[in-house]
């Protein structure tokens, strides 16, 4: 009988190794996630049907995959998490750090690694990361950064853009 993936243990995000594409440098992410906000969602496949004149079925039906996407909100993450998953600097003044954001769209690829509390292990091996700051500014409101992880085709043969591993 299969085991049932749940809850969050671990949310990594890393390089990507030059040699081989494996995770390296990896920061975990957990504690400056905001409860409840990771998404992970892999779209139905876009449907091209073709016909041909006078005929009620198509002679040929074209499946696209859409491209699976994650999601999480940052609460409370630094400057330098900023700069890793945003692009940017930081500038430090009497040991505070401050987290300047980039004048121009800035792509960056990273390595996902998710470890849920089940055991099972869910990589990306290569993603493209954006994010931006949203929130309330008021009493009772928060500052968040949503980030959105576009999963890409890894550049390496051996591995696959989502690799799902069951607890052992």
């Amino acid at each position: 009988m299969g085991k049932y993936g749940y809850g969050i243990s671990k949310f990594e995000v890393g390089d990507i190794a030059t040699l081989d594409g494996s995770l390296e440098n990896e920061v975990d992410l957990t504690q400056v996630i905001y409860k409840d906000t990771i998404t992970l969602d892999e779209p139905e496949p876009t449907e091209t049907n073709h016909f041909v004149e006078g005929q009620k079925y198509p002679v040929v039906s074209i499946d696209q995959a859409g491209a699976a996407k994650i999601m999480a909100n940052l609460f409370g993450a630094t400057p330098a998490e900023k700069v890793a998953l945003m692009g940017g600097t930081v500038t430090t003044v009497a040991d505070v750090d401050s987290y300047n954001s980039p004048s121009e769209n800035v792509a960056i690829e990273k390595y996902l690694k998710i470890t849920l509390k089940s055991g099972h292990i869910i990589q990306f091996p290569r993603v493209k990361v954006s994010g931006r700051h949203t929130g309330e500014i008021k009493e009772g409101g928060v500052l968040i950064t949503p980030v959105k992880f576009t999963v890409l085709a890894p550049n390496f043969a051996a591995l696959k853009p989502m690799i799902l591993t069951d607890p052992a």
